[in-house]
């Protein structure tokens, strides 16, 4: 998930991540969020419980909850780019024993800042102006050529 938004600018941003369960077992989730990002970002429902799936290999439709992510990036926010992950760790509800906990990432990049400053350099923009007074003094020289 990659976000932009300007800076100066109070941001209130919400998006839906569908979590589901292809596991025969009922399944306890707890949401976190790490990385800089965190600062930012809630997530609700923190924790929830899918009823049991229908298998891994099985074409049935799998039972899944919508979690809201919302990002809130006050105006005094400095320009910069935040990166982390949303979290979804997977828990048994009933029976049987864990043997490895599972876990599903959603990567995130917040970009604050107009995009040319987030992703470009600052000596790309340094180059891109030299190379455009380059441009213009040899289109006038060649223009008013004796």
């Amino acid at each position: 998930m990659e976000i932009t938004v300007e800076r100066g600018k109070e941001t209130v941003i919400s998006r839906n991540i569908q979590v589901s369960n292809s596991d025969p077992r009922p399944i306890h989730v707890i949401a976190t969020v790490t990385g800089s990002i965190a600062q930012f970002v809630t997530v609700e429902p923190k924790e929830f419980d899918l009823p049991a799936g229908p298998g891994l290999m099985s074409r049935e439709p799998r039972p899944y909850k919508y979690v809201k992510v919302t990002f809130n990036i006050p105006r005094e926010v400095e320009k910069s780019v935040y990166r982390g992950e949303i979290l979804f760790t997977q828990q048994p509800v009933e029976g049987g024993v864990l043997g490895a906990s599972v876990q599903l990432g959603v990567p995130v990049t917040l970009k604050i800042g107009s995009i040319a400053e987030a992703e470009f350099p600052m000596y790309l923009n340094v180059l891109i102006v030299l190379l455009v007074i380059l441009m213009l003094t040899s289109i006038i020289l060649w223009r008013f050529k004796p």
